[in-house]
């Protein structure tokens, strides 16, 4: 059995001679009489090679899961190091902890689909990809009570219409929740606009599911929302789009906005809630983008992520990056984070990565329909909610599984085409609309 940690890298590997899967070992606490159990209960999600391991706190992959079935709580260490490769399992799963001594505290959660999706992909050589999602965004309305300049969904303070309803809502939590989906990620518009949002969300976390996530402008969240969604959510992401209350209010298109978001990052923070800032860089902001890590600091947040700006929905207005601009935007948030790195965590998206590629690293690239889906407000399904035009099926007319295995999302699972690269199994590519040349070109 080998075990490493499921990185899912956003760096390509390319310029890597060699990438290594690390072994972790150490030695087993126990007496041979000891019997052995399972410290965690542990989900395990099929890839088309090897396996998911999901538990709190850790994420794994691994090529075999049969070591797993012998961690019942009735077999004795000396039984278990008997059988073949057996102690080197143990050793791994004892240096991720996942094992408990004289105890059995865990629960296994194999999740199986249909064989006949397998046979989709007999024929042509594929990346490594989970054969269920690992994460669905649920975009659950598009209504918004601000008016973002770079908005890239055109959200705005209106009803808009064909939006899914409660009950369809409510269905597509509970298909995840029957496929063993094990991270579900809330969005908009703005999800607490939703009147029903805390009924999905209590749903989705009572009937198992392990991962919640919500991105937010913290409009509404006052103490009694703050302490709500610390029930519910671990972390929670905040957009602030500048490190004052002119850029950030003028950008938003509300007053007051700033120092609201400020009151909602700490009401959450004192709550035990871990908040993640997210700035969207533009034109309009850029300026204050040194301030906005010093301001993320004094608030009290966990982490500052920074987005390039996509020039899709309104955004399209704005004047975009060049090339040479992202690369000059990265250097300055690379000294950021090595100036402050101790104090907040930084993440960026659209600008050159922040640290090396991970030499542990399972997997490469852009996760879009590989390990992740998007459901925008009227049910369309894509590979990701950024890409706005990249339909891939309609989930009120089939079911969730049955899209995921279609011919488009087959499509963008084949290898790359690429020469004498020992990595195009797990090479999922840059990301899908940074191939867009209008990303990376100025825009009037």
């Amino acid at each position: 059995m080998l075990l490493s940690r499921f990185v899912r890298d956003s760096r390509l590997p390319c310029e890597l001679g060699e990438i290594v899967t690390y072994v972790r070992k150490r030695n087993l606490d126990a007496k041979l009489q000891d019997k052995v159990g399972l410290a965690k209960d542990v989900w395990i999600i099929p890839l088309n090679r090897g396996f998911v391991l999901c538990a709190k706190d850790v994420v794994l992959h691994a090529d075999t899961v049969d070591p797993l079935y012998w961690l019942d709580g009735t077999h004795s260490l000396t039984e278990l190091v008997g059988l073949p490769y057996m102690e080197s399992a143990l050793q791994q799963l004892s240096y991720y902890g996942l094992l408990c001594i004289n105890s059995h505290n865990g629960s296994l959660k194999e999740i199986k689909i249909n064989p006949q999706y397998a046979t989709r992909y007999q024929n042509g050589n594929f990346v490594t990809f989970s054969m269920v999602p690992l994460a669905v965004e649920i975009n659950i309305t598009n209504t918004c009570n601000f008016a973002c300049i770079h908005c890239s969904k055109d959200s705005k303070p209106v009803n808009f219409p064909n939006e899914l309803s409660t009950e369809e809502i409510v269905g597509i939590i509970e298909e995840c929740v029957q496929l063993g989906i094990p991270e579900l990620r809330f969005m908009g518009g703005e999800p607490l606009a939703h009147p029903d949002f805390f009924k999905f969300v209590q749903h989705a976390k009572e009937n198992g599911v392990f991962q919640l996530r919500l991105s937010t402008n913290g409009w509404v969240i006052d103490d009694a929302r703050a302490r709500e969604l610390s029930k519910w959510f671990d972390t929670i992401q905040i957009s602030v789009h500048g490190a004052s209350e002119v850029t950030h209010d003028r950008i938003v298109g509300k007053k007051g906005a700033w120092v609201q978001a400020r009151r909602a990052t700490r009401l959450l923070v004192e709550n035990g809630v871990k908040v993640n800032l997210g700035f969207t860089v533009m034109r309009q902001n850029a300026h204050e983008l040194s301030d906005m890590s010093q301001i993320a600091i004094e608030w009290g947040a966990n982490s500052l992520g920074f987005l390039c700006l996509v020039p899709q929905g309104r955004a399209t207005r704005l004047k975009g990056w060049s090339t040479e601009e992202i690369f000059e935007i990265g250097d300055v948030i690379m000294e950021l984070q090595s100036r402050l790195g101790s104090r907040l965590a930084f993440d960026v998206a659209g600008f050159p990565p922040l640290g090396s590629i991970k030499n542990d690293a399972t997997v490469f690239g852009c996760e879009a329909g590989k390990t992740v889906m998007a459901i925008d407000p009227t049910g369309v399904v894509k590979s990701c909610g950024i890409l706005q035009d990249d339909f891939k099926g309609q989930i009120r007319e089939t079911n969730l599984l049955e899209i995921w295995h279609s011919p488009k999302f087959i499509e963008m699972r084949k290898q790359s085409s690429c020469e004498d690269c020992n990595y195009c199994q797990i090479c999922w590519g840059q990301c899908r609309f940074l191939e867009q040349e209008t990303l990376l070109s100025d825009r009037v």
